[in-house]
């Protein structure tokens, strides 16, 4: 009987030690995800501002037509309105001197005005330029920082798992990148932009865990998207929206049943999909609430 406990007891704690090993193994499986590298991040995070900041660059210039426009509008306004009651005032006048005292006051009234419209025109419109050049400036600090980034990741020992050929195309991206941003060219910076996404992402395939290569193919894709409306090419730009839906594919796989990480996913289809109906529209406030809607969600996917 005494043999039979003994039996038993040593199953039980052979049984506890095989447990053991078994959570042990997990928690090193869990432990050796491959994700990329925080210089390879950097570099990518740093494409994505120098992108954001040239939206604003490009909202500064339409918001400050719009604003000039309808200025204009009620500038013209002010000055029928202004002439109108010039004549009224010189059909009414009678020549007394009491009259010319009055002439007197409203002169001296006329200098402690309000700033006229067209003074006023004139300082909106060099606050503008001054953050037009703040934002140019961000983006020269920007493309710096890719460069100094991508020479760290160079040392990497991944790196000499990609062929020389796409280590060449990324350069070459991040180097007309740098030119767009010297020549101040916004449409320029959205395509060498967008292009340098594509040819980063081979780099975070590497790491298997890594959501970033599928991630900036999205980027990528929808960056050339937005640019292709504005050239008036809304079919080229619509079938490079439908390309997406493998990238959408490839990352519900990584991702697998993370529920937190799918409903960002979700999101990221629908507007993709909602950004491709808008294609035809013909609406540029509209393309762009949903590529930013888009963008915004994929650097929540990314966190």
């Amino acid at each position: 009987m005494r043999k039979i406990d003994l039996y038993i007891l040593v199953i039980f704690i052979l049984f506890l030690l095989a447990g053991c090993r078994s959570r042990n193994s997990q928690e090193v499986k869990l432990e050796k995800k491959e994700m990329a590298p925080p210089t390879l991040v950097s570099v990518a995070r740093n494409i994505q501002e120098i992108l954001t900041t040239a939206e604003e660059v490009e909202k500064l210039i339409d918001g400050t037509y719009l604003e000039e426009k309808s200025l204009r509008e009620e500038g013209q306004k002010s000055d029928q309105s202004r002439s109108s009651s010039e004549k009224t005032s010189s059909q009414g006048s009678s020549g007394e001197g009491q009259g010319g005292n009055q002439n007197q006051e409203t002169n001296q009234g006329n200098e402690n005005k309000p700033k006229s419209l067209e003074e006023k025109n004139k300082e909106e419109e060099e606050k503008r330029q001054e953050k037009i050049i703040q934002n140019w400036q961000s983006m020269s600090k920007k493309i710096k920082s890719v460069h100094e980034d991508w020479n760290s990741y160079e040392t990497e020992e991944k790196k000499g798992s990609i062929s020389l050929e796409k280590i060449d195309q990324f350069r070459n991206s991040i180097n007309n990148l740098t030119k767009s941003i010297e020549e101040k060219d916004v449409m320029k910076v959205y395509e060498y932009g967008s292009q340098s996404f594509l040819n980063l992402s081979p780099m975070f395939d590497l790491y298997k865990d890594d959501l970033g290569g599928e991630v900036n193919k999205i980027k990528h894709g929808v960056y050339l998207a937005y640019l292709r409306f504005v050239e008036d090419r809304i079919l080229q730009g619509t079938n490079i929206l439908k390309q997406l839906e493998n990238s959408i594919n490839n990352i519900k796989l990584k991702i697998g049943e993370d529920k937190d990480k799918i409903k960002i996913v979700d999101k990221i289809n629908a507007a993709i999909e909602d950004m491709e109906k808008a294609m035809k529209e013909d609406s540029l406030k509209l393309i762009r609430i949903k590529r930013d809607i888009i963008i915004d969600n994929l650097m929540d996917l990314e966190k």
